[in-house]
């Protein structure tokens, strides 16, 4: 279990909320085959990541399909990490915890990592503060995708399953421990978060439900070739309700990224992503 993950800093002092001014956002990109993922690391009892979710809101409407967003709820030893007060559901999950622990140790949340690369401060891969994701996500956006991923998805509403079908086609000769990572999250969960104005009722959005493959990503290959394709499906069964609340599986959407992963050197990459809501 990661409830109960040690980090080796002061509580008291690494998780302080701060007001941060937004900074005002580029221009719009022109559409690409290039998709960026940000996962960003959040709580209910934390103002600042009302502020955070507010950024995700203008970055989703000036990037579009190309900005791919999961936002996680963690186990974090810190009062801000904690759902708010009066709060009906807990967030929380152990995959996403494990998955902060992949990437780093946050100075606090809201905290987010674009393409896992180690692009914040002293070569972090989780970015600080949260104005700082604009500029990331743009140049990002711009760098060729190395892969392709294409990701469908068919799902039974009478049995509540699922089958995901995800291809992946190489753009160039690739070497190392490729790996293939699929995730649900589920929009619009309403529910207390802290606020500037207090606790209030607020629209949760890409709230990681579970992580369908392995957390750290299934092994896909070894090396791939140029214009070489794989396949991999997985089978799932959306639950109607958890402890984390009822699942409204149309508000649901299926996530699959493509890392380079290097355990050795600690190193990892996001080469591609791709995103289907289940409404469509």
């Amino acid at each position: 279990m990661f409830k109960r993950i040690l980090f080796l800093w002061a509580l008291s002092l690494s998780f302080l909320a701060c007001e941060e001014v937004i900074q005002p956002l580029p221009s719009p990109q022109v559409d690409s085959d290039r998709k960026v993922l940000l996962e960003e690391f959040s709580g209910g009892n934390c103002q600042p990541c009302a502020d955070a979710a507010d950024e995700i809101s203008n970055l989703l409407g000036i990037h579009g399909e190309n900005l791919i967003v999961v936002t996680m709820h963690t186990y974090l030893p810190a009062p801000q990490a904690s759902p708010a007060p009066g709060a009906t559901y807990d967030f929380r999950t152990d995959e996403g915890t494990e998955i902060l622990n992949i990437l780093g140790v946050p100075f606090g949340i809201p905290t987010g990592g674009v393409n896992r690369r180690p692009l914040g401060i002293n070569d972090s891969r989780l970015i600080s503060p949260f104005s700082a994701w604009a500029g990331i996500i743009s140049d990002e956006l711009n760098r060729p995708p190395l892969v392709d991923v294409g990701l469908e998805t068919t799902f039974n509403a009478a049995d509540r399953s699922l089958s995901i079908n995800v291809n992946i086609l190489s753009n160039a000769d690739l070497n190392g421990d490729i790996r293939l990572t699929v995730m649900i999250a589920e929009n619009d969960i309403t529910d207390k978060q802290l606020t500037d104005d207090g606790v209030v009722d607020f629209k949760h959005k890409h709230v990681l439900r579970d992580v369908i493959s392995s957390v750290s990503g299934d092994n896909l290959a070894t090396s791939l070739s140029t214009n070489e394709l794989v396949n991999k499906t997985y089978s799932y069964t959306i639950p109607t309700t958890d402890e984390r609340g009822p699942w409204v599986a149309e508000n649901c959407e299926i996530i699959a990224f493509v890392t380079l992963v290097d355990d050795a050197a600690g190193e990892q990459e996001v080469l591609q992503a791709a995103q289907v809501k289940l409404s469509e």
